[in-house]
């Protein structure tokens, strides 16, 4: 398997198993902890299966791939709570929003007029 086919399922493989982590207690600052950490594993294995194996580059491939996971997981939560209508995650709303209320981009520029 090459690298990039197993990263392109090691990315959400990571970002699940470390939501599954949290919802099962893990504290959420060890979050990205564990993702680097599944990631070097995932890169260790990817420099397995290479003959010979280059075991410095596939852990720092899976070193991406795990910053990779946790950024996804965070750009989606992010999304996701913009969308809902919370700008934090502590489900309240944007200071002057109301909840529920639509997004909508300002009418003129905002920022000095260059």
């Amino acid at each position: 398997m090459t690298p990039a086919l197993l990263g392109a399922a090691a990315i959400p493989l990571i970002a699940g198993t470390v939501q599954a982590a949290r919802t099962a207690g893990l504290p959420n600052h060890l979050a990205p902890i564990l993702a680097l950490f599944l990631g070097a594993a995932a890169g260790a294995l990817s420099a397995w299966q290479t003959p010979p194996p280059d075991w410095a580059a596939g852990i720092a491939l899976g070193l991406a791939w795990g910053l990779a996971a946790s950024g996804l997981h965070s750009g989606a939560g992010a999304i996701g709570r913009r969308l809902a209508g919370r700008a934090n995650p502590y489900g309240r709303p944007a200071p002057g929003r109301q909840a529920g209320q639509p997004i909508t981009l300002p009418s003129k520029p905002m920022g000095p007029a260059a």
